[in-house]
């Protein structure tokens, strides 16, 4: 029952993620925490493979697998957040950039066009 209750609220709070707009330092820094303590879980599990098992059947799943696969599920829903957000973020970027190139190059109607290469009569 604990683990239904720990996998709804993580899969909440990557819910919640994809709805905030920016990424901030704050952010970031929890991402690293985030992943080293991932590693760190990830070693003893290599190591100690019962050890799996054993915190599986605490929190109330089956099976030391199956609790990895929970695991990694929320991680990969979490990395999505992520991907989803630089993406948004690169798209304004992008826009910007194209919108000040689009001024840059813009020239008013009673100018002539300098990028083309005829002669002008």
């Amino acid at each position: 029952m604990l683990i239904k209750i720990f996998l709804l609220l993580a899969v909440c709070l990557v819910a919640a993620g994809l709805m905030k707009s920016r990424v901030s330092d704050r952010n970031i820094a929890l991402r690293r925490v985030a992943i080293a303590l991932l590693s760190i879980i990830a070693v003893f599990f290599i190591l100690w493979p019962e050890l799996a098992s054993q915190i599986a059947h605490l929190v109330g799943v089956g099976r030391g697998t199956d609790l990895l696969f929970y695991l990694v599920t929320v991680g990969f829903l979490a990395s999505l957040v992520t991907a989803a957000k630089r993406r948004a973020i690169l798209d304004r970027k992008i826009t910007m950039l194209a919108r000040e190139l689009a001024l840059m190059q813009a020239t008013r109607p009673d100018e002539p066009d300098v990028t083309s290469k005829e002669p002008q009569a």
